[in-house]
């Protein structure tokens, strides 16, 4: 199993990359088969999907609408585990260096060290 430092940047690297198969691989890697996502971003509707495929596909989403041809980049801030629940603090920056989002992330993991429920709490600057 990765240490957990290499676990959390491979997570905020999963949300990254622009590369569809380098998001996928990593997707199968971190999240186990049954995994659920859950988001609560504010004015939008509570997300929830299930299983590598539609995780994937809702990370490229969010990837596409943010990441790609915007320049923002998203950055750890901080994490700290307790037992079998990772809490991630991140954001997404603007190229000008300004924050436009704080995000924090709660991964509950399996047996197996995999992410098997990730909530994502989302608060725009």
């Amino acid at each position: 199993m990765a240490t957990n430092e290499t676990f959390v940047q491979e997570y905020i690297e999963t949300w990254s990359t622009t590369d569809d198969a380098k998001r996928d691989a990593l997707v199968a890697k971190l999240y186990a088969d049954n995994a659920t996502f859950y988001a609560a971003e504010p004015g939008d509707e509570a997300i929830d999907v299930h299983g590598h495929e539609a995780i994937a596909g809702n990370i490229k989403h969010v990837n596409v609408r943010d990441i790609q041809g915007h320049g923002v980049r998203n950055r750890l801030v901080d994490f700290a585990v307790n037992h079998d629940m990772t809490k991630v603090s991140w954001q997404m920056i603007a190229p000008n260096g300004a924050v436009v989002v704080n995000g924090t992330s709660v991964l509950l993991l399996d047996e197996d060290g995999r992410i098997s429920r990730d909530y994502i709490f989302v608060s725009k600057v």
